[in-house]
């Protein structure tokens, strides 16, 4: 198993959430990833304040989802932005090539929402951040 974690953000309740992505190779021991879609997946997870894991999640179609920022939402969700070239699965609405997807979750991590964004060619997201209450990928 490959895991990458490229994002960190403090929750509300001192805690912290941490992105990137996974991807679980078929002999491999997947360890605490589970739910992986196939190729690499967006990898989100939840521990407390203490270090302790909450949750974690995969997200993503057959193809490679790589997960790069993520924040805490005014609704105690988050939001996390990477890029994907996946049809499938839990993306929908790619442009072709590689888009920037863009995934929203509530508190629990369950999805909430998804928005692929972009041309024909590749384009990726690799920050996330609220700015006067409009949430810029």
């Amino acid at each position: 198993m490959y895991k990458e974690q490229l994002s960190i953000a403090q929750t509300k309740e001192g805690g912290f959430v941490l992105a990137g992505y996974t991807y679980t190779f078929e002999d491999w021991d997947e360890g605490q990833v589970s739910g992986n879609h196939g190729e690499f997946d967006y990898w989100v997870v939840k521990i407390d304040s203490e270090g302790e894991l909450e949750w974690q999640k995969c997200f993503g179609g057959a193809n490679y989802e790589l997960g790069y920022g993520i924040i805490e939402t005014s609704d105690g969700g988050f939001a996390m932005v990477g890029g994907s070239p996946s049809q499938d699965g839990q993306v929908s609405g790619n442009h072709g090539g590689w888009d920037v997807w863009v995934i929203k979750t509530n508190a629990n991590g369950k999805l909430v929402w998804q928005k692929s964004l972009g041309g024909s060619q590749y384009d990726s997201g690799y920050a996330a951040l609220w700015l006067c209450k409009i949430f810029i990928y």
